[in-house]
């Protein structure tokens, strides 16, 4: 068997340039598709309000910054068509781990607490798709999407606002700790 590509969702109209440049990837083999597979890092985001790269912005060194993502739009649609649309075609993805990437940060929030609304919504998309067949078919929905959530936050920060935001992240299912990339 054979994985088309990585990124064969529909995408926001502003991935357009990415999905010319994807079209070119080279299949990969499925060495073993019964296998289950928990997914250990994986990303949710939209980043669409920031202009989109042209397809020879991809062909270079792309600078680790948000506004630089060439995906604008990466939602739970897109994550469970690339785990799971096409099952036969696909490694069998089982579950999925999220890692924190600065995408839906509470802007009204206190600073220190913004990165809890990313907790937060990433929580609440995954238990759409839980609950009730948030996505096109049954074999989507086998896929525990974000069964495990890596948030983020400064831990530079004093002990009380650390405590604060931490706390708050462990009140959704699914949190289990943080990475502090400054």
């Amino acid at each position: 068997q054979v994985a088309p590509s990585h990124h064969a969702a529909p995408l926001h109209p502003a991935d357009a340039p990415l999905r010319e440049w994807l079209s070119k990837e080279v299949p990969e083999p499925i060495l073993e598709p019964d296998l289950p597979i928990v997914d250990p890092h994986h990303h949710l985001w939209d980043y669409s309000a920031i202009p989109a790269l042209s397809p020879d912005d991809l062909d270079h060194h792309i600078p680790k910054r948000m506004d630089f993502f060439a995906q604008k739009v990466y939602l739970a649609d897109e994550a469970l068509e690339d785990f799971a649309g096409r099952q036969a075609d696909r490694h069998n993805v089982v579950a999925t781990i999220f890692a924190q990437c600065g995408s839906f940060y509470d802007k009204a929030a206190p600073e220190h607490m913004q990165p809890v609304g990313e907790v937060r919504r990433v929580r609440e998309m995954a238990a759409e798709v839980a609950a009730d067949g948030g996505c096109a078919s049954s074999s989507l929905c086998s896929v525990r999407l974000a069964h495990g959530i890596m948030g983020t936050c400064d831990l530079a920060l004093p002990r009380e606002k650390l405590g604060e935001a931490l706390d708050a992240m462990l009140r959704f299912p699914g949190f289990r700790g943080v990475g502090f990339f400054p």
